[in-house]
C-alpha cells in the first residue's frame, strides 16, 4: 500500500526497542504506528520549541547587527 506520508529511519537503543515491541504484541498495533502516535501527541510541543528558537536566533541576529552597526 502506498503512501504519501513522509518517512525517516531511525535507530533506538535495544531496551527501547524491546519495550516497543512488547507494547506493540500488547496492543495488537504496528511499531511504527505506536512511534506515530507519539510523535503526534508531542507536536505542540516541538511548534513551541521551534518558534522559542526562532525567536532567539532573531534577535542573536539583531544583537550581531547592532555590535556591527
Amino acid at each position: 500500500m502506498a503512501t504519501d506520508k513522509p518517512r525517516i529511519t531511525i535507530t533506538l537503543d535495544p531496551h527501547v526497542y524491546e519495550v516497543l515491541s512488547t507494547l506493540s504484541q500488547l496492543q495488537g498495533s504496528p511499531k511504527a504506528r505506536i512511534v506515530s502516535e507519539l510523535l503526534e501527541s508531542v507536536v505542540p510541543v516541538f511548534e513551541r520549541t521551534c518558534y522559542v528558537l526562532q525567536m532567539a536566533q532573531k534577535a542573536q541576529s539583531g544583537v550581531n547587527q547592532d555590535i556591527k552597526d
